[in-house]
């Protein structure tokens, strides 16, 4: 599916391409990543969007967007503007839907996506009343619940998701303290080894600026992405469209590190541009503890996220 667009920047300016995913183009501007002209101008938003043919149609009537006046960009934007409230306050369940996945303006409200979100939020109820001990049940229902969940993935009760974790991608390694709330009406993407502290909040939904339309209950949503080895600190809130990209591993045994005498936690701060390391058991470790290439392979004898779970606190 080819677009072409219009955003509105920061400093009034507007900017006009073409894409084959317009919820993700989308993102990509508003999270810094997108076209050169549009990264120091942000915030940027959607106001005017028009569905092509194919490519070829999509960049010949991108030029022609591109060679009209100010006046008349703003003229197509306005227009644009007026059929978005119109078609949103009309959609049927199919148009919400596909809307829900673009980023563009729908109404959540819609009864088919809402009896749809419900069936996901009772499973979610079902997690948050695990017992303690109940820890199979637990992975098994993370299982269900998620759109993808790699091993030792633990996430501690309660558990706050829009869609109980539907559009929620873990990767391996993830562990996620108390009162995770994950706002997923678009995708999360977390890669390996990622941690979460107490009462964080990942969002991927938006409301309109204009009070008008904020008042029919409208929404957009745009995907997040955290990369691996991120630690995200407890309180922390992540907005809509944004991406964390990849933390560099610090220990090349961090897996096992614990093995040999030490356990180590490591903070990163949020701009991901140093780290702190500290000692928990300030026992040394020699250089002899510690396994060589050509020793073989290191025993998996317990992973990093095990440091975190309720028997090693």
């Amino acid at each position: 599916m080819d677009w072409v667009y219009m955003l509105e920047c920061g400093d009034g300016s507007l900017y006009t391409g073409w894409t084959n995913d317009l919820a993700r183009r989308l993102a990509a501007h508003q999270s810094g990543r997108g076209a050169k002209y549009t990264r120091g101008r942000a915030p940027v938003r959607l106001v005017y969007a028009e569905q092509c043919t194919d490519k070829s149609a999509a960049l010949r009537r991108e030029a022609a967007v591109k060679a009209l006046p100010r006046a008349r960009k703003l003229e197509l934007a306005r227009q644009w503007e007026t059929e978005e409230k119109a078609m949103a306050v009309a959609m049927d369940s199919q148009e919400a839907r596909r809307r829900m996945e673009e980023g563009r303006l729908y109404l959540p409200g819609d009864e088919a996506i809402m009896a749809e979100q419900m069936d996901c939020l009772e499973k979610q109820y079902d997690y948050n009343a695990t017992r303690p001990h109940e820890q199979e049940r637990r992975a098994a229902l993370l299982r269900e619940m998620f759109a993808q969940i790699g091993e030792n993935c633990y996430i501690e009760p309660p558990l706050h998701a829009n869609w109980g974790g539907r559009h929620v991608h873990f990767g391996s390694g993830v562990y996620a303290n108390f009162n995770l709330t994950l706002v997923d009406d678009a995708h999360i993407y977390v890669g390996d080894c990622v941690v979460f502290g107490p009462n964080v909040t990942v969002a991927t939904a938006g409301h309109p600026i204009e009070p008008g339309l904020r008042r029919q209950a409208m929404q957009y949503n745009a995907d997040v992405r955290i990369g691996s080895n991120v630690w995200v600190g407890a309180g922390a809130v992540i907005l809509p469209g944004v991406t964390i990209g990849d933390v560099p591993r610090l220990f090349k045994f961090c897996e096992n590190i614990h093995r040999y005498g030490t356990k180590i936690a490591i903070q990163i701060n949020h701009a991901g541009a140093s780290a702190v390391s500290s000692r928990i058991n300030m026992q040394p470790v020699s250089a002899s503890d510690v396994p060589s290439k050509e020793g073989g392979e290191i025993p998996r004898s317990a992973p990093l996220l095990r440091l975190f779970s309720p028997r090693n606190r």
